[in-house]
C-alpha cells in the first residue's frame, strides 16, 4: 500500500508541477527564476490595474500621464493616460501590489527587473481628451525648439 501511495504521489506531484500548480520536493525555482517570475506577475497585475483605470474626460485638464511606480517592474518609463480623479485609488491598488511583490523581491535582493530595449521618447508626451477618453499626444522634439 505504501508503495502505491508513494508512486501515486510522485506521478501526481510531477503532473501538477508540470502545470506549475505545485512545487514538488527538490524542484524549487532558482533565485533568478523566482525573481523573474515575481517581476513578471507584478508587471501583469500592475499593468492590468493601470489599463482598467477609468480614462473618461471632458477636457484635457481631466487627464494625467501615469507611470507604473513599481520598483520590481521594468517599463521603460512608459506613460498611460488616465483620469486624474482615478489616481488616488490606482496608487492604493498599486501599493498593495508593491507590498505583495516588490517588498519580497527587494528582500531577496533580486538584481532588478530585466530592462527591456527601450525606445527613446520621440517628443514630449502631453495628456489630451479625445472623444471623451484620455489619450496621449506626442509633440516632436523639433517642434518644441522652434
Amino acid at each position: 500500500m505504501r508503495r502505491f501511495l508513494a508512486r501515486t504521489w510522485f506521478f501526481g506531484c510531477s503532473a501538477l508541477a508540470g502545470l506549475s500548480l505545485v512545487h514538488c520536493g527538490g524542484d524549487e525555482p532558482s533565485k533568478k527564476e523566482w525573481c523573474d517570475d515575481t517581476s513578471d506577475e507584478a508587471a501583469l497585475l500592475s499593468y492590468a490595474a493601470i489599463s482598467s483605470t477609468g480614462g473618461s474626460c471632458s477636457t484635457a485638464a481631466d487627464c494625467v500621464l501615469f507611470r507604473n511606480p513599481l520598483t520590481c517592474v521594468s517599463g521603460c518609463g512608459q506613460v498611460t493616460p488616465i483620469a486624474g480623479a482615478a489616481v488616488a485609488q490606482l496608487e492604493m491598488n498599486l501599493q498593495a501590489l508593491s507590498d505583495r511583490y516588490c517588498a519580497p523581491y527587494e528582500d531577496e535582493e533580486c538584481l532588478g527587473p530585466i530592462q527591456l530595449p527601450c525606445i527613446p521618447p520621440l517628443g514630449r508626451e502631453v495628456p489630451e481628451c479625445a472623444g471623451g477618453r484620455c489619450t496621449v499626444t506626442i509633440i516632436p522634439w523639433d517642434e518644441l525648439t522652434e
